[in-house]
């Protein structure tokens, strides 16, 4: 046979004729029962050494698109093409469940913009990485020394304490390390606590407005969604319905509006849980950065039935790419949680657990949240300034103490979408809350553009 290959440079000879000699019978040049070129023949031919060719067929052998016969030569595997078929067809006879298909279109790339005014992503250029990059080698070097087996999938022991006295100071979680779990991001926590607790059609209640991404994930696991209005004391309980079993809140910083939930709130919200057997995340997302009030203690603290699972992460205070999070849960849930994660993923990265652990312990979180904290505040002074100046017309703040963002109100019964379009055609990045109005981050602009981008924000709501 006339086997036509191409061959540029020296370098990854073996890849390269492996990977056109598998295209030729994916796609049936080559087929059941073609008879190749002898290595040697086929070795002359590309000028490669003979071993390389060898080599190539005995990796199609072993993945089985080929097959050598004593003394005839080597063929193309009968079936081959059949077991090879690409992947990228259009049609599967495999279904899926109908809500993956409408949560599909829900997952968008972030875009950058000139004036960046978006939520829920951290200044990184002012963490030190350098200082992170001394503390991972070091770990890394005794993590060499027992990286043999595999570890505990509660997390790094060192870790848990970590966080134990690190929320109990900063948030008065009652825990010690065994009531802490570490996850991979809060996303993660949230998707444990759904495989223990949500089941078809099990309701949960969210506020609304609220987190879409827990949203989908509570969906993506069946679960039906029971919103629930918030009003200035935060989640209306009254409004709860009776069937939910799980109530999903951000009482610290209610997302997105900013609302801090009332201390009667929360107790009213823990004796209905308490009462209805329905358990409770607290999703505590970016409670270090409060400017204005004392903070109120946790949903946690205040906890005395055991129906409270407690969501942290440091994505927010460090940075994204960290995805380390963590739940504080009650002692018969911590144990089912510990399982899930073991059936899942096992346990996360070793190194970065260790990597944080020692960078809580050493004090660099501490100082870092607040140098973090003078930043924030300065830029949501001058966001808060020049919205009060040049939007008052336009739209209402929502109170706002704490967090990374601040929520808006439109007036003219403007929408909240048509707006964000608009103002990220001229280069301002702007979150949409529908009928609510925007949400404007502080945490990826500067201080000297903010002025800037208001007033192109201004002028995107007066033409809207």
């Amino acid at each position: 046979m006339d086997l036509q290959l191409s061959i540029i440079g020296t370098r990854n000879l073996t890849r390269q004729i492996y990977r056109q000699l598998r295209e030729r019978i994916l796609d049936g040049r080559l087929k059941s029962g073609d008879r190749l070129p002898a290595s040697r023949e086929l070795a002359e031919e590309l000028a490669v050494a003979r071993k390389t060719v060898t080599h190539v067929y005995d990796l199609l052998i072993s993945e089985g698109f080929l097959e050598s016969r004593r003394g005839s030569g080597t063929f193309v595997a009968a079936g081959s093409a059949l077991r090879a078929k690409r992947t990228d067809v259009d049609t599967s006879p495999v279904e899926i469940p109908e809500r993956w298909n409408r949560l599909s279109g829900l997952l968008t790339s972030r875009r950058n913009f000139p004036f960046d005014f978006r939520v829920g992503v951290p200044d990184i250029t002012q963490f030190s990485f350098p200082l992170w990059r001394s503390l991972l080698g070091s770990c890394a070097r005794q993590l060499s020394k027992n990286a043999s087996t595999y570890a505990e999938p509660q997390g790094d022991v060192s870790l848990r304490e970590a966080i134990a006295k690190y929320t109990g100071f900063t948030r008065a979680v009652v825990c010690n390390s065994e009531d802490v779990v570490i996850t991979n991001g809060a996303q993660q926590a949230f998707a444990l606590i759904s495989y223990l607790l949500i089941r078809s059609g099990t309701v949960v209640a969210m506020e609304q407005p609220g987190y879409e991404r827990a949203r989908w994930l509570f969906e993506a696991h069946g679960a039906r969604i029971a919103e629930v209005p918030v009003d200035h004391e935060g989640l209306v309980v009254e409004r709860l319905p009776r069937r939910a079993e799980l109530i999903y809140v951000t009482p610290s910083h209610q997302f997105p509006l900013g609302i801090r939930m009332s201390l009667s709130r929360r107790l009213a919200l823990l004796e209905w849980a308490a009462r209805h057997g329905a358990a409770v995340i607290e999703d505590d997302y970016d409670s270090e950065f409060r400017f204005e009030a004392r903070p109120l203690d946790s949903l946690q603290s205040l906890d005395q039935q055991g129906v409270v699972l407690y969501v942290g992460t440091f994505s927010k205070v460090l940075f994204p790419g960290v995805r380390i999070g963590f739940i504080v849960a009650p002692k018969p849930i911590r144990h089912a949680l510990v399982v899930a994660r073991q059936l899942t993923d096992w346990h996360g990265p070793l190194l970065t657990q260790a990597t944080l652990a020692r960078f809580i312990h050493e004090g660099h979180l501490a100082r870092h949240i607040r140098k973090m904290r003078r930043i924030y505040a300065e830029r949501r002074q001058e966001l808060i300034r020049c919205l009060q100046e040049s939007l008052v017309e336009s739209l209402d703040l929502w109170p706002n103490v704490a967090g990374l963002h601040i929520a808006v109100s439109l007036k003219r019964g403007l929408s909240g979408d048509a707006v964000a379009e608009s103002a990220m055609s001229i280069g301002v990045g702007v979150e949409s809350l529908g009928k609510y109005g925007l949400a404007l981050g502080y945490s990826l602009i500067d201080t000297g553009q903010i002025k800037e981008g208001v007033r192109l924000l201004m002028k995107t709501i007066n033409t809207a």
